[in-house]
């Protein structure tokens, strides 16, 4: 990032020189001068363009960590819910549920038949 700036300032120094140089040849010669009104006029209209970036792009920031701090509210509704309804505690949802085996009176009470085997 800051590379970067680095050399969108170099770059922004460049332009100015040109511009300086515009300038003095401007006093000289009215086409110069007409070159100067437009080239000023177009690096105007990309400042407002940059900047309008800039706004938009902090207003994108203040979105996202809004997002980001909404949801980390619903995460918390979410295990508080979660905790209400089902009596979760902090490390019980992480556990197996028990599998359920029938009862020893349920197996008992259905006598086993005999299979008779027919033939033909």
């Amino acid at each position: 990032m800051r590379v970067m700036l680095h050399k969108e300032m170099r770059d922004w120094a460049v332009i100015q020189r040109r511009v300086d140089d515009l300038y003095m040849r401007a006093s000289k010669d009215p086409k110069a001068a007409q070159a100067v009104i437009s080239l000023e006029a177009s690096l105007a209209e990309c400042r407002g363009d940059i900047e309008d970036a800039e706004r938009r792009m902090q207003q994108l920031q203040a979105l996202v960590k809004e997002m980001n701090l909404r949801s980390a509210q619903d995460r918390r509704e979410m295990q508080r819910y979660k905790e209400k309804a089902f009596g979760l505690r902090g490390g019980e949802e992480n556990e197996k549920p028990v599998p359920v085996t029938p009862r020893a009176e349920d197996t008992a009470a259905a006598p086993k038949r005999r299979r008779v085997r027919r033939f033909a």
